[in-house]
Order: structure tokens, then sequence, then C-alpha cells
């Protein structure tokens, strides 16, 4: 439920929530269930420093960029 609520909070018009907010939705549910399995709140940094950190090294090691 938190990673519905996750991905809801983070969209600002009604068009978003059919595309921020359900990849919001899962990544939020990731991060509750990493939660869930360690019970420290160290893991969910870490979790979401390297899902923002994905782009970045596709971008800055692979030269990929976004449409």
């Amino acid at each position: 439920m938190s990673g519905i609520l996750f991905g809801l909070a983070h969209a600002q018009s009604i068009s978003q929530v059919l595309t921020v907010s359900i990849a919001l939705a899962g990544g939020g549910t990731v991060l509750a269930l990493v939660y869930s399995w360690s019970r420290c709140y160290w893991s969910n940094v870490i979790t979401h420093a390297l899902f923002n950190a994905f782009p970045l090294v596709l971008f800055f090691v692979f030269h990929v960029k976004a449409p």
C-alpha cells in the first residue's frame, strides 16, 4: 500500500497517474519490500541511491541519451 501511495504522491497531473505513478509505485513497492526483509533504514537508502545512479551510469559511462 505504501508503494502505491508513493507513486500517487508524485503525480502532478491526471496524465502522470498512468505514466509516472505506476513506475514509481513499483519502485516504492520494492523499497517497502527491502525494508520489510532487512528492517534496516540504510538498506533503503542504498537501494534508492542505486536506483537513482542507474541513469547516470548509462549516460556518463555508456553515453546513452534519453529519447
